[in-house]
């Protein structure tokens, strides 16, 4: 067969070498070392350099006769002996490594840094390895040391011996000519030349052995394609050197002339991030890029990034699907985009097509010089793939025959196209495994299988194709059937079954694990389908279920699977705990506050993981505007991978938050008596009595007035949740709080100086209610308009109801205002107990306790307290001189005409869990409404659910709000 693409054929540097079966692989090195010595073989970031460094092939394979002899000083016995690597280093150090050690006749075994001690030490033993190579972080030396002492007990005493990874200088540093180069090597074809390993979705990976003959075959793939790729600045950036795609870059190189583009060789080495490899394409020049679907999905949205990949050659991906969207947005901007399938066992498609095809760019053409066999299914168009043994091409593993022939069953359903048969696109798996589109792989039926274990679940079904991160589908028993839209319900089933879903979560890859919130329960109106044989018609499924399962990845992107207790006062010490905790949940493990969380294991999903339960803690703080939170870097994580340097972070976001929405010491560093500190989401400005949370153009901005405790942080969410202005306000030293009216004109005058004219728009939330008619009166009385008036959760006749319950006693006597006020107090605490929030408030009721009853309290503490105090005793004295009548009472009807003079429209929410809990239940069908109609028989009622403190939340209440604006 004639070769459709030679390689370097008008390159003044590049000798194509000889790839007839004359020279083995370790022979081609040396080869390159001779007659293509100036050509460029590494291209990697250097910014003060003009942008990159290079490295020519006479100085890279300098490094590899360097390496060689590194590793001679430890290995003792005659080649081949199998070496395997654990390390998390650079690629170019990788690769010197792992051609150092072939080009000693030995075999190399790159193993993911991904996998458990307990897979290393499977993978060791089934390869029969007796020498680890191990970079020097922490964490993998506490796997290596792990799988030595696993294996020396297992082997009745045998050892392993442990190298240290070289670093980039240590072989780098030898001058071309001036090494002493290693004994000449010529293996046979058939002896195993490279080791890697599966992904290991079953229980533990297996070993996948290449010969010789195999490597001779992936050189030449290259010659079989349509273009020339010597010269072409090869994308190395996103694959590590132990995994297919990374160690393919290795023999385009050596047998094309293609540059390999590859970050800095630092240590630690630079993580893979959409963004980090983006900048280093832009930086090396890199013209094929070659990465995984997921960064296309981020670049895709990206204007900037389309552009710098507009100036590439071609954008090739594999490793798992890409979704529509980001690749017809690719292809769009004039983008080469090249689905690329292969597996470790064996390549596939053709390598670098010149076009794609008129069909659609998801689909491929089979290499020129490999044979398949596609073979129906019980679907149209649907065929399971093999790949047969042939000369020109022989896949590593040889585990069925077809047509007689020996063949490599890959499992794979792939999809012909329906009017081209010459393109196929992967389908799917014959064993149902998921492809995710950071191109990790999870196989679902072990995890299915210790689901259905459990006697809550009849039926489990995961899902994920094409996404960052699994779910599941979950049929409950009959018994166990209900309405997933019932959440409290929901949320039972879920922790029915949660034990059972940790012990599969412990078996299977950290990237199979199953969240929380990825758990749907099936509707009883949509049951799953089966097959006659019992077992889950998964196309069936999935697509009944498949509006629930996308509404479902939407949700996930704005939240996480962790229950973390949020801070109430955002120090940096109490930051700094939140992500502790975080990091704790997704890794399963305690993680050092100073240790990099990807050198101890993490990937892009953990990543995702910890970026998306930090998000959502600051978005239910309420104390960081939406837009602030969505404008955070993506890969905040990745470019801060340590407990420290993210809390730093994200304290100082909040910092910036509070600081613009004029909150302080609720971020404080000070942190000696933090303990003593009330929870509270922000603590005011001490100097600003009127907070504008939002302003929008000229309209009149909803004025909130505090409760009790004269802080405005119920309100802090609204900055983000309200369309219109909304202002809020808060007590400050200047703020007279020893009389009602005077603390009224205070604010009048506050407010009239920063908007003079009006229409205004007030509300009060709970205390503040009879606060908020007297200034009603205030504004209507100097004949401003006062448009809506709102009382959150309170009436004024409940204070008349509190002080008749004692026989309305003067609250100028000491001991009166104190059994009047305990009792308030008391009145706060249980409204805390029964709200839904009541495990985060309760640390706030009890450090207001403490105060209350004078225990150790800190300055805001006491000044809380104080406040307290001083606005519930300014209103009993008002509300005692405004209605006690000639008997002593406190009268309904001198409240009422009171209240009746009011212009203003009112407007009184009644929350059912909480200020009505306040009256006695033989009182409480007359006072349902808090008395609203008694004394004002026009105003509006409305009814809502939740308690006095997260009814505030609610999205009708926030609407209620706004209306008319």
């Amino acid at each position: 067969m004639s070769l459709p693409a030679p390689q370097g054929v008008s390159s003044p540097t590049f000798k194509a070498p000889p790839l007839d079966g004359s020279l083995a692989f370790p022979e081609l090195l040396d080869y390159n070392a001779i007659h293509s010595a100036k050509h460029t073989l590494f291209r990697y970031d250097d910014l003060d350099n003009g942008g990159f460094r290079t490295i020519s092939w006479e100085e890279g394979v300098a490094a590899v006769h360097t390496a060689g002899h590194y590793f001679k000083k430890f290995i003792q016995g005659e080649a081949p002996i199998t070496i395997a690597i654990l390390a998390n280093t650079n690629s170019i150090t990788y690769f010197a490594v792992i051609t150092g050690l072939m080009r000693l006749g030995f075999i190399p075994f790159p193993i993911s840094t991904r996998n458990s001690a307990a897979a290393v030490a499977h993978l060791i033993k089934s390869t029969d390895s007796r020498h680890l190579i191990v970079s020097r972080d922490p964490s993998l030396q506490k796997v290596a040391d792990t799988v030595c002492h696993q294996f020396w007990e297992a082997e009745g005493g045998d050892k392993i011996t442990t190298i240290p990874m070289p670093c980039f200088n240590d072989l780098f540093s030898t001058k071309p000519g001036r090494y002493e180069p290693l004994p000449s090597v010529h293996p046979d074809w058939s002896q195993t030349a490279f080791i890697m390993h599966s992904s290991g979705t079953t229980r533990f990976p297996s070993p996948i052995y290449a010969t010789h003959k195999h490597l001779l075959h992936h050189a030449v793939r290259p010659y079989y394609g349509d273009v020339d790729l010597c010269g072409q600045v090869y994308g190395s950036q996103s694959a590590a050197m132990y995994h297919v795609m990374g160690f393919i870059s290795i023999t385009n190189s050596t047998a094309t002339g293609s540059i390999m583009a590859c970050f800095p060789p630092v240590e630690p080495p630079v993580k893979p991030t959409a963004e980090h490899v983006l900048s280093s394409i832009i930086n090396t020049g890199t013209t094929i890029v070659a990465t995984i679907p997921s960064f296309l999905v981020e670049w895709a949205r990206n204007p900037q990034a389309v552009e710098a990949l507009k100036a590439t050659t071609a954008v090739a991906y594999a490793s798992g699907p890409l979704e529509k969207e980001a690749g017809d947005t690719l292809v769009a901007n004039d983008i080469l985009l090249l689905s690329v399938y292969g597996l470790t066992e064996s390549t596939v498609s053709l390598v670098l097509p010149n076009s794609i095809p008129v069909e659609g760019w998801e689909w491929m053409k089979v290499a020129r010089n490999v044979d398949v066999a596609f073979v129906p299914t019980d679907e149209q168009d649907v065929y399971r793939l093999y790949v047969k043994d042939g000369p020109l091409h022989s896949p590593a593993v040889l585990d069925t025959e077809i047509d007689g022939v020996k063949a490599f069953d890959t499992k794979d359903l792939v999809q012909l196209h329906p009017s081209n048969r010459k393109l196929f696109k992967v389908y799917g798996r014959a064993d149902e495994q998921i492809m995710h589109s950071t191109g990790e792989k999870t196989n679902p039926v072990p995890i299915e299988a210790g689901l259905v274990l459990d006697k809550h679940i009849a039926a489990a079904m995961m899902f994920g194709r094409a996404k960052f991160q699994p779910g599941v589908l979950i049929l409950p028993t009959p018994e166990e059937t209900f309405d997933p839209n019932d959440t409290t319900r929901l949320a039972e089933y879920r922790t029915s079954i949660w034990d059972t879903i940790t012990k599969a979560n412990e078996q299977a890859p950290q990237h199979s694990r199953i969240y929380k919130e990825m758990i749907i329960v099936a509707n009883p109106a949509k049951p799953f389908e089966f097959t006659v044989k019992g077992s889950l018609r998964r196309k069936a499924v999935l697509k009944a279920y498949e509006q629930e399962i996308e509404s479902l990845y939407k949700t996930v992107d704005e939240a996480s699977e962790t229950d973390i207790v949020i801070p109430r006062l955002w120090t940096l010490k109490n930051v700094v705990t939140m992500v502790r905790d975080i990091v704790t949940a997704v890794f399963q493990q305690n993680i050092g506050d100073t240790d990099n969380i990807f050198l101890a294991g993490g990937d892009s999903l953990t990543a995702t993981s910890i970026r998306n339960s930090v998000l959502r803690a600051i978005r239910k703080s309420k104390v960081v505007p939406v837009a602030v939170i969505r404008a955070l870097p993506h890969n905040f994580v990745f470019d801060l991978p340590s407990i420290a340097a993210m809390s730093a972070f994200i304290h100082g976001i909040v910092v910036g938050a509070c600081a613009a929405l004029g909150a302080g010491p609720a971020t404080r560093n000070d942190e000696a008596d933090e303990e003593g500190y009330p929870e509270i989401d922000s603590v005011p400005d001490l100097g600003r009595s009127l907070v504008k949370l939002r302003e929008r153009g000229g309209e009149p901005p909803l004025i909130m007035l505090h409760g009790a405790g004269g802080l405005y942080f119920e309100y802090v969410f609204l900055a983000e949740k309200f369309r219109t202005a909304v202002w809020t306000m808060t007590v400050t030293p200047d703020t007279p709080l020893t009389s009602l009216r005077e603390m009224a004109a205070f604010y009048f005058a506050k407010i009239k100086a920063e908007r003079p004219t009006g229409p205004y728009r007030l509300a009060s939330y709970s205390a503040s209610s009879v606060l908020l008619v007297v200034l009603t009166k205030l504004f209507e009385g100097n004949g401003d308009e006062v448009v809506q008036a709102v009382i959150l959760d309170h009436f004024p006749a409940m204070f008349m109801y509190s002080a008749n319950k004692f026989g309305n006693p003067d609250p100028r006597v000491a001991e009166n205002i104190k059994m009047m006020l305990d009792a308030g107090m008391s009145a706060i605490g249980d409204m805390m107990d029964r709200d839904a929030h009541g495990s985060t408030l309760r640390r706030s009721k009890n450090l207001l306790l403490e105060a209350w009853n004078g225990g150790p309290a800190n300055e805001i503490s006491r000044k809380s307290v104080g406040t307290i105090k001083a606005y519930l005793t300014a209103i009993a004295e008002f509300v005692y001189d405004l209605t006690t009548d000639e008997t002593g009472a406190a009268s309904m009807e001198l409240m009422a005409q009171w209240m009746r003079t009011i212009k203003a429209p009112i407007t009184v929410v009644v929350a059912a869990e909480g200020s009505v809990k306040s009256v006695a239940e033989e009182d409480r069908e007359m006072w349902a409404d808090l008395g609203t109609k008694r004394f004002l028989p026009d105003a509006r009622v409305v009814f809502v659910k939740g308690g006095h403190y997260e009814f505030l939340t609610d999205d009708s209440v926030i609407r209620l709000l706004q209306e008319g604006y």
